[in-house]
Formats: structure tokens, sequence, C-alpha cells
């Protein structure tokens, strides 16, 4: 019989919450994954992600609130009637980025601004349209006319509070919209990492089925997830991180197998 099947640690099943912290350094969780896990590993991967983004997206909802809300400071008063803006002064406002100090807007309701094509500004509120630049080229500038048929009021209490009525719907289709493609990124990757495990067994006498393989490799993945969420949460700027990232799923991927003891795969007895 093999050693898995006689460890009564490995009998039990591992909750998937604590097997995202067990994926970083229990030996006992992989030869659980390798003797039992199969649609469950596949479950584990996703509930890895769900958590994981669902922290990213909040932090990162939380800070760009925040930064429209800066931006919504500098915006004076505006109303749009019959297709003309006013402001409470006839002159050009410029709108900028609080982080770089850089002109993203210009309000101009006197017609007096005439350097947009070549300022950094992306937007442009004149007396009668909003002007707008496509792409990289300053030359290409398209234009909506205001509707004389609507009055529209701006004002920065107006913008924070649609901003914070918008911002949840916001973070939950773009959480589950990442969290979607991420889980299909990782996947693929997972089963090429399958073939991978293979080979690692091979070479150290293990004996595993591409089904077991391939969990292994679901759960294996999970701590790189972890460092790169961690990094797009804190923003970390790491060298060369996807090489990083790629030599750490490697190298967790063998140690999988590694901590395998003996053969994982039984043969059928003969009848």
């Amino acid at each position: 019989m093999s050693d898995i099947n006689k460890n009564p640690t490995v009998t039990k099943t591992t909750g998937l919450l604590p097997a995202i912290i067990k994926a970083f350094y229990s030996a006992d969780l992989y030869r659980e994954v390798a003797r039992s896990w199969r649609r469950r590993s596949f479950l584990f991967l996703l509930v890895l992600l769900a958590i994981f983004w669902a922290l990213v997206v909040v932090v990162k909802t939380v800070q760009g609130v925040a930064f429209i809300n800066r931006i919504a400071d500098q915006i004076p008063n505006l109303t749009i009637e019959q297709g003309e803006l006013k402001a409470p002064r006839h002159q050009p406002y410029f709108i900028k980025n609080p982080d770089t100090g850089a002109v993203i807007l210009v309000i101009d309701p006197s017609d007096q601004y005439k350097d947009f094509p070549t300022s950094s500004a992306m937007l442009m509120m004149d007396g009668n349209q909003l002007l707008y630049k496509v792409g990289n080229n300053n030359n290409d500038i398209k234009s909506i006319p205001f509707d004389k048929s609507t009055k529209i009021v701006i004002t920065p209490d107006i913008i924070r509070a649609k901003v914070r009525h918008a911002a949840p719907l916001f973070a939950v289709l773009l959480w589950l919209f990442i969290a979607v493609i991420s889980y299909g990124f990782n996947l693929i990757s997972a089963l090429i990492y399958g073939f991978l495990a293979m080979l690692f067994a091979q070479a150290l006498k293990r004996s595993l089925d591409y089904g077991q393989a391939l969990s292994l490799a679901l759960v294996a993945i999970g701590p790189s997830i972890v460092f790169f969420l961690l990094f797009r949460l804190f923003d970390l700027a790491i060298p060369f991180a996807w090489l990083v990232l790629l030599l750490i799923q490697i190298a967790y991927i063998y140690a999988a197998v590694h901590v395998l003891p003996e053969l994982t795969v039984r043969n059928n007895p003969k009848v």
C-alpha cells in the first residue's frame, strides 16, 4: 500500500480557504490533492482568484473614487442650457491630474482657448460643444454639440454623488469580468503545467496520470497567483516580474511532485 494511503492526515479533506494558505508550504496538502482532488482543484483555483481579485478591485475602486473626487473639486458649477455652456466666470478653467499636474480637461465657456490641439488635455468643453481627441493624434479631434433641448447641471457635489452610487456596480462587474478572464488564462496555463508535472514525475520516479498532474498544477500555481495579485494590490514594480512568477510556478510544481512518496496510481489487480 502507498504511504499516501497510510497517512491519516491525508484522508481528511482540507477546506478550500485553509488550502490557499497550505499551498505555500504543506506537503500533506499536495499528497491529498494527488490522491483525491479532481473537480475540487478547479474549485480551489476559482475561489482563490475570486477572493484575491475582489480585494484588488475593492482597493482600486476606492482609490479611483478618491481620485475622481479630487478632480471634481476643481470643476466649477456648470450649466448647459439651450446648447450653451455657462460657468461662474467667463474664462477658461484648467482641470489637472491631481497626481501629475498635467491638464486633462479644459472648460472654456468664453471660447478663448485655442491651444487644445497641442495641450495635454484629452477633453475640452467650449461654449457649445464637447471636444475630444481620438487616440494619440492631437490633430484628430471629434466634437459632440450640446443638446439644445436638455438642461444639464454639473457641480462637484453631483459628480461625487454619481460616482459614489455607480462605484459598487462598476466594481462588481469589473470583478466578475476580471475573475472570469483570469480563471480562463490560469486554467490554460495549468493544462500545460500538467504535462510538466508528468515530466517531473517521470524524472523523480513518481507515477501520475494526467488527472492527478493537472490537479497538482491547479493548486501549485496558487502561491504565484497570490504573489501576482499582491503586486497589483500594492503597485509593486518588480524587475522581470513575469519571469520571477514563472519560476515560482515551476518550482512549486516540481515540489508538489517531489513530496509524493511513491506511486500514486495503483494498478487494478488482475483477475
